[in-house]
């Protein structure tokens, strides 16, 4: 999480949100509590002033909103953010309504990744073009929620039961890691490279990601046939 000081928010690197434009992501958003919007109202939960959503703190979702605001406005940004939140309720819920009993959640997990990847190239390749931000925004969006709920699908299928548990903690200690170093790697990219280059990153990293998946299915077909 940001916490904002005066009219800006520093994270790890110096990557500064305008309070202004956290609010307009948090009304957008539906989250009306006084912590996302009010300095005083934040004080009275016990906080040093405003914070941004935890949503908006985690990984490429710490720059997008930057990224955004300057071609769509801080308004429209603030709705787009919404929209890849609904967006990943509605992909995590056809996912789950849809994926066949059989079928190996790796590849489940890879094509997730690669959907992703494909909102991140345009994001990357069209930084100035509202359309393509919009559309790459809601194509991310509908994997964000099964980036949650495959993995412990994997683990349930792959690991005997006792060790799950233990799977489990060590796959939420990794995420941890990455939600805590994610918004000083893309804010840093954004500072350096422009806005090209946090969606380029990501697509780099989710590639890698889909591959390792497929690596690991090779594995686990090999030791079965053996």
């Amino acid at each position: 999480t940001w916490v904002l000081n005066g009219d800006q928010a520093r994270a790890t690197v110096e990557h500064f949100l305008a309070k202004d434009q956290v609010r307009a992501y948090a009304r957008a958003a539906g989250q009306w509590a006084p912590r996302f919007t009010d300095d005083e109202g934040a004080r009275r939960e016990g906080l040093p002033g405003m914070i941004t959503p935890g949503n908006m703190s985690m990984g490429l979702l710490t720059t997008l909103f930057s990224i955004l605001a300057p071609v769509l406005g801080e308004a429209g940004a603030g709705i787009a953010m919404s929209l890849a939140t609904a967006c990943a309720v509605i992909g995590r819920t056809v996912v789950g309504m849809a994926l066949p009993p059989g079928l190996d959640r790796r590849l489940a997990g890879s094509a997730n990744f690669l959907l992703q990847a494909t909102g991140c190239a345009l994001l990357a390749a069209a930084p100035q073009s509202g359309a393509a931000l919009l559309a790459g925004v809601l194509l991310f969006g509908l994997g964000i929620g099964n980036l949650l709920s495959l993995p412990p699908l994997i683990a349930q299928v792959e690991w005997p039961a006792e060790q799950v548990t233990a799977v489990l903690a060590l796959l939420t200690a990794v995420n941890q890691g990455f939600y805590a170093f994610g918004p000083a790697l893309f804010g840093s990219a954004l500072e350096a490279w422009g806005p090209a280059a946090p969606p380029f990153l990501a697509l780099a990293l989710q590639i890698a990601a889909a591959a390792v998946l497929l690596t690991g299915r090779r594995g686990l077909t090999a030791r079965a046939g053996g």
